[in-house]
């Protein structure tokens, strides 16, 4: 498995699962010899660590974490106990998947999503009547606070509970709960996925690509169009003043000339949630527009909403290493004859640079360092960053020596999306 973050351990331990407990003849010894997982992490020692981080904040603690992490799943602990997620920061209690790996860990305990550190806990429960501003706001820029942090900051703490729902259902009125039940109506259809991977009989369960997957469980056609496309079916109104001119392209135009009727721009406190929290929340959350993603994934990030968040006590990363760690159980407590390897499931800190392709097998290459052959290569990491070479020997009792690009079906370049448009407009002027 090339790639050990969330998706590679998660992998690993299925197979493991798979292998051991869903074979024809229960006396039959397991397929797999062994599984190996590769990846690049960790990251640098801590001495590089903290020179890097030393010029930002003095608090960066030494005591970084020694186990290896995951590209998308990393963690720093501060000197008074704050552990700081670089990537996953909060688990949304309805991933099952998530949630079963943990359960296979007694060690794996939950805790508060980005939670205070010791220090600040106790600094915070010593002094809570501060009358410095806190909470929740979106800045425009230029000094301009759409949605202000210290909203009734002056008033107790039990009031401010009640005034906050109150008015940000009265700011974003019919508009918050047409999001709301889109939320709640793809949550629905997603559960249906948990049912159709614990269904390993059936051949609806497998799927050569993500879009049969939507497709089977009705989100194919919020995953074929843009998040500004699906909000315009949803209805949310758009103020496109709030947005950059390049972006909104020729939909600002409508936009404006169907805004005119639009009676809440006529009632005091009211807002675009679309043009002021969903466009904050999608920026701060994948740093793209609106126009630049899919509906499907614009509304994940709003998600979590609809149930409870947590995360891995002492760094989410930990769930990486527990699951290597449980696939590897599964084979120990199994009664599959012991494999040549002295590790079952073992993860190595590598690079992989080449895949090289036979009729009968793969072969992993580091440089110029052969890892060894498989029988299957499982990519868990994105395809086109992964710079790795996929190369094929020559078919038909050819000269082996010779290698050949793989076909890799369905596969793109991994190019800019302006060159893209740049192309495409040079194309047009040329027709």
């Amino acid at each position: 498995i090339i790639g050990a973050g969330i998706s590679g351990s998660f992998t690993s331990k299925y197979l493991a699962e798979y292998d051991v407990h869903h074979r024809h003849n229960k006396r039959a010894d397991c397929f797999i010899d062994r599984i190996d997982l590769f990846d690049v992490s960790p990251p640098p020692d801590d001495s590089l660590v903290n020179a890097t981080f030393k010029a930002v904040s003095s608090s960066w603690g030494s005591d970084a974490p020694k186990e290896y992490q995951g590209s998308r799943v990393s963690s720093l602990t501060l000197t008074d106990g704050s552990v700081i997620e670089l990537g996953a920061s909060i688990i949304y209690s309805g991933n099952q998947l998530v949630v079963d790996m943990m359960a296979g860990d007694s060690a794996l305990q939950k805790g508060a999503p980005m939670g205070l550190g010791k220090k600040q806990q106790q600094e915070t429960t010593q002094s809570t009547t501060s009358d410095e501003p806190s909470g929740f706001g979106i800045y425009h820029g230029n000094r301009e606070w759409l949605l202000s942090p210290d909203l009734f900051s002056r008033y107790p703490p039990m009031l401010q509970s009640i005034l906050k729902p109150l008015y940000f259902v009265w700011r974003y009125n019919i508009d918050y709960f047409r999001l709301r039940n889109a939320v709640k109506q793809t949550i629905h259809a997603f559960d249906v996925v948990y049912d159709l991977l614990n269904n390993t009989e059936k051949e609806v369960t497998y799927f050569n690509n993500p879009m049969e997957l939507w497709d089977v469980i009705g989100l194919k056609p919020l995953a074929s169009i843009s998040f500004h496309e699906f909000l315009d079916e949803l209805g949310l109104s758009r103020d496109v003043s709030l947005e950059h001119s390049s972006s909104s392209g020729g939909i600002a135009e409508k936009a404006i000339r169907r805004s005119w009727w639009d009676l809440r721009s006529w009632l005091p406190g009211m807002g675009c949630l679309r043009s002021e929290l969903v466009t904050a929340t999608t920026i701060n959350t994948y740093n793209q527009d609106l126009n630049e993603m899919n509906g499907l994934v614009g509304l994940v990030a709003y998600v979590p909403a609809g149930g409870d968040l947590f995360s891995v006590e002492g760094g989410n990363y930990k769930l990486i290493k527990s699951v290597i760690q449980q696939a590897q159980d599964i084979y120990d407590n199994s009664n599959c004859k012991a494999s040549q390897a002295s590790t079952r499931v073992k993860r190595h800190q590598k690079t992989i640079t080449t895949v090289i392709t036979t009729e009968d097998s793969m072969e992993l290459l580091s440089n110029n360092e052969s890892l060894g052959e498989y029988d299957v290569v499982i990519l868990a990491a994105p395809l086109q960053m992964s710079r790795i070479k996929f190369l094929m020997r020559s078919p038909m009792g050819m000269d082996p020596s010779i290698l050949h690009e793989m076909p890799l079906t369905g596969v793109h370049d991994n190019v800019d999306s302006e060159d893209i448009i740049d192309r495409t407009q040079t194309s047009s002027k040329h027709a």
